[in-house]
């Protein structure tokens, strides 16, 4: 174990049970890793980087300076004793006015810890900031003056004598947080260097605390291995029109395209639940020359927005552009034709089984007409028929909508 993962390891156990100051979801640990992951970042030596980790072990737990010297020796120690405020029996003021004074002597690699500490307390409060809108202070003893005054006090400490040029200290002036996505993810893509694809597969941005508890719950109670796609899936295959958007007969116009109420919370269950959210649906004006595919992708870009904005998604989109009848005006001859796909038949049910590997008996097809019940029953699922009256072509069950349905599913 190499010096870094010794002061890792240690600060965790230090730490363990802390939480950080009025964020009682975020482990204290949380902070002096991102302190040491900045240092490292800047590729410091490993001793600057251990100090990162055990930079508040001496000031918020039970360890002294020497535990500190006598696990670490006295390079560390130095450096863990240039980031530990004095005495904490002294006043607020006294303590500040004790390290910006201290900091401006310091050596340039005690420097280095304690300008870290401060980023990693600024992109904390920058956080808050993108997230309520408001300059939240209440983390620490004093306001946002008291604050400003010793920030900057700090910060004309650490460059006393130093170049104010140097990374880190130009890092800080800036009070600049770097964004994942615009600042790592896109140039690599505008590089080349990141390419992408579209998964059913368990993915989730985990970058709040809130997230990351949720994912490990996830993860302990199996949906993470449930959704890799080496295990059977379960889907709910959706119908279109008259099942996710209100039915206008042929939708030609995007304008026309309208979600039914409640639609958007029920797919938002099914994505809970950890089935798929699959559309299957017959599009035969592409076939008859009344909407081009590229039309047909924006109102499916629609669709999928309108649901994005309530917190509901689908896994895939199945069409078929076929249709057998001829004799229409401004046709597509090569579409007409007997296909497999067009409902009822249960072509698109088992391409995306084989695509998702899909347990089709322990699946479902919802839709508001005879062909979708077909279709499934064609599949092997089970089938539910959203309709008003008694229609019986052989489903499962009848409901009146699909809020109505994962309702009572779930």
């Amino acid at each position: 174990m190499n010096i870094k993962e010794k002061a890792k390891e240690f600060a965790i156990k230090a730490h363990k049970g802390q939480v950080r100051k009025n964020e009682k979801d975020k482990p204290m640990i949380m902070h002096p890793i991102s302190v040491a992951e900045l240092l490292e970042e800047y590729d410091y030596d490993d001793n600057v980087v251990a100090a990162g980790y055990l930079h508040d072990v001496v000031e918020d737990t039970k360890y002294t300076i020497e535990d500190i010297e006598k696990e670490f020796g006295k390079d560390i120690a130095s450096l863990v004793m240039g980031a530990s405020e004095p005495d904490k029996s002294l006043s607020w003021e006294e303590r500040k006015q004790h390290t910006i004074d201290e900091t401006k002597i310091l050596p340039l690699r005690n420097k280095l810890v304690i300008c870290a500490d401060k980023i990693n307390n600024l992109e904390d409060m920058m956080i808050k900031f993108e997230k309520n809108g408001t300059r939240d202070f209440s983390a620490f003893k004093r306001g946002e003056k008291d604050q400003k005054w010793y920030y900057t006090s700090v910060y004309k400490s650490l460059i006393y004598n130093e170049d104010e040029n140097f990374d880190e200290f130009k890092y800080l002036t800036e009070l600049r947080k770097y964004n994942y996505e615009k600042d790592i993810i896109v140039p690599l893509i505008n590089d080349g260097k990141v390419v992408s694809y579209k998964s059913s597969e368990y993915a989730k941005d985990m970058g709040t605390p809130e997230r990351y508890y949720s994912v490990c719950s996830d993860y302990k109670e199996g949906r993470v291995s449930g959704k890799n796609l080496r295990n059977k899936q379960k889907a709910l295959f959706l119908d279109r029109d008259g099942t996710i958007n209100k039915y206008v007969g042929f939708l030609r116009n995007i304008d026309d395209f309208e979600l039914i109420d409640g639609v958007a919370p029920a797919i938002q269950k099914i994505n809970e639940s950890g089935y798929l959210a699959i559309v299957v649906t017959n599009q035969p004006v592409i076939a008859r020359g009344e909407v081009s595919f590229d039309e047909l992708e924006e109102i499916h870009n629609k669709m999928e927005t309108l649901l994005g904005k309530e917190g509901a998604y689908l896994d895939a989109i199945y069409y078929c552009p076929h249709h057998p009848h001829k004799g229409y005006e401004g046709e597509r001859p090569e579409l007409k034709i007997e296909c497999k796909c067009r409902k009822p038949k249960p072509g698109m049910l088992l391409k995306a089984a084989e695509e998702f590997n899909i347990d089709l008996s322990q699946s479902w097809m919802i839709g508001d007409g005879e062909n979708d019940v077909i279709a499934g029953i064609n599949a092997g699922c089970k089938t539910v028929l959203l309709s008003d009256d008694d229609k019986n072509y052989g489903q499962t069950e009848t409901m009146k909508s699909l809020d109505e349905f994962t309702k009572s599913l779930f």
